[in-house]
């Protein structure tokens, strides 16, 4: 077990604690939370004295999470150490320890900070490292999980850290599976797990027979594609004809604004030079320059979006009337439609044929 040599006696540190989580007068804490975290931290203390190191891992979880404290963190480290979950022990001593504190710092801060260095030093070559390797088919998919929690695809093939105890670990990808393997790790120790990826029997063939059974439920069979794919009807036609129509409106709506704008324009620019020979009893009309060439910029807008739809519409509707002609298409849709779609700057056509 971690040796908590530390630099204050259990009384004193308790003492320490209590004035620990007193933040400065800028701290946003209010004074109930303030007392609320020396409680959970007092609480957290005795709990660890008496060797209940659940409980203190939950009571200085709570006082870290209202108040930041050096202190908390140091109990932290040494509750997880206590328990065994040395990896998590690490990183709360690596916290505490690479925390820039203030020079007005309290002297139970400096020192948790100060027990942190030493006790991480003597946590470090407790801990065992475990790595994943991979072998047998290649896949893209494989997922690693260890004790059925998935193991990120950066540390396969890395050694890392691990609590000391029993862990299993298993590699899964489409198809295939590596069966489990279990390992029991010591203090310490460099451990490689070598998990071998094999095809699992029956699964290359489940997915074609899934096919042939949902094609079968709907009624197609080989034979009865070609006549499905000679059956024509008139969804092409309708929508190339309503294409065509809708195109030639947008092109007539479009060259109208279009039109308008250019005459909408000039009177703008009339405005705009009156208000260069301006005089004070013939002043500037501003106002009217900007409202005037506003309105001209809107119909323009109005006039290209317009004419686009107008000719994606036409485009496609004899498209249509071609395919349907040519009598390429393979099956009559189920409903055939289509709509115009128009946005900001773009214009366009979305159905279903």
């Amino acid at each position: 077990m971690l040796a908590m040599t530390t630099l204050l006696r259990p009384s004193i540190l308790a003492l320490a604690a209590i004035l620990a989580v007193i933040p400065s007068p800028a701290s946003a804490q209010t004074d109930a939370e303030r007392a609320g975290a020396r409680a959970a931290g007092l609480a957290g203390l005795e709990a660890y004295s008496a060797g209940k190191y659940e409980q203190a891992l939950d009571y200085f979880g709570r006082a870290e999470s209202v108040v930041h404290a050096p202190t908390h963190q140091l109990y932290l480290a040494r509750a997880n150490a206590k328990l065994g979950h040395l990896v998590s022990a690490r990183e709360f001593y690596l916290k505490l320890t690479q925390e820039r504190l203030p020079a007005s710092a309290s002297k139970p801060f400096r020192d948790a900070q100060a027990a942190g260095d030493k006790e991480l030093a003597e946590l470090e070559p407790r801990l065992p490292y475990v790595s994943v390797v991979l072998q047998g088919a290649k896949a893209t998919d494989i997922q690693v999980t260890r004790d059925g929690e998935v193991l990120p695809p950066a540390l396969i093939g890395v050694p890392h850290p691990e609590d000391p105890g029993t862990h299993t670990f298993k590699a899964s990808a489409t198809a295939m599976e590596s069966a489990p393997t279990t390992i029991t790790l010591k203090e310490g120790v460099r451990e490689t797990v070598t998990l071998t990826l094999v095809a699992v029997p029956g699964a290359a063939s489940e997915a074609p027979a899934a096919g042939a059974a949902a094609k079968g439920s709907a009624g197609f069979s080989a034979d009865s594609e070609p006549e499905a794919s000679n059956s024509k009807g008139p969804g092409l036609r309708i929508a190339g004809y309503s294409g065509i129509g809708l195109g030639a409106v947008g092109i007539g709506i479009g060259t109208y604004f279009l039109i308008k704008s250019s005459s909408t324009q000039t009177k703008a620019d009339d405005l705009y030079h009156s208000c260069e020979m301006a005089t004070p009893t013939n002043p500037c009309d501003q106002a009217a320059v900007e409202s005037t060439d506003q309105r001209a910029s809107d119909q323009r807008t109005v006039g290209i979006v317009s004419t686009v739809a107008g000719g994606a519409f036409l485009t496609t509707g004899i498209i249509l009337l071609v395919v349907d002609a040519s009598g390429s298409h393979t099956a009559e849709p189920q409903a055939a439609g289509i709509q115009p779609v128009f946005g900001l700057n773009y214009a366009g056509l979305s159905g279903r044929f």
